[in-house]
């Protein structure tokens, strides 16, 4: 009884070192977040994500050349991006961002959804959240189906972008407008 005590606690003990220790390799080397994006690219539940030209760390900033989003209601083209990310909000399921740079973003609302079906808007995994304490934004462009109509969302200059204003822009789809003022 005594013995199968302790090889329970030394079998716990063990895989909460393999966590961490797969956190840190994740986190603080390039080829864990090469490993991560090449994991994340692909199909993940309602959404196609895709990757590319990712290079840096984690926790010490990252640099994606290109981040892809298809939807059914939208179509998310990101370039240029650069921040940091908290690494210690992943071990209960959140995606903690300290500063996000975008050079340009466009969003794609087709004006009729493929599929003419009523939509629920989901995107995150169960329980996942993702939060994000300063956004900037040097470019935005919102698009109707393939057309590229600019509009301006983010300021210019390296003045902070609201996060909120972008993702309203998805979900009102064409007829959105800058609520910032």
């Amino acid at each position: 009884m005594r013995r199968a005590l302790h090889g329970s606690w030394i079998s716990l003990l063990a895989l909460l070192l393999l966590v961490l220790a797969l956190l840190g390799w994740a986190g603080w080397t390039e080829s864990g977040l090469r490993t991560l994006s090449r994991l994340a690219s692909g199909r993940l539940g309602p959404i196609t994500l895709t990757i590319t030209g990712v290079h840096g760390t984690l926790a010490s900033g990252f640099h994606a050349d290109r981040v892809v989003v298809l939807q059914r209601r939208a179509e998310v083209d990101v370039r240029g991006v650069d921040g940091h990310i908290g690494m210690l909000p992943l071990l209960w399921q959140s995606i903690h961002v300290h500063d996000l740079h975008i050079a340009s973003a466009q969003v794609v609302v087709p004006s009729v959804p493929p599929d003419h079906k009523p939509w629920k808007p989901h995107i995150l995994i169960g329980l996942l959240t993702i939060q994000v304490e300063q956004l900037h934004c040097e470019q935005a462009a919102r698009g109707r189906d393939e057309q590229d109509a600019d509009v301006e969302r983010c300021a210019r200059h390296e003045q902070p972008c609201d996060p909120a204003a972008l993702a309203l822009c998805v979900q009102r789809g064409p007829q959105c407008t800058d609520q910032r003022g």
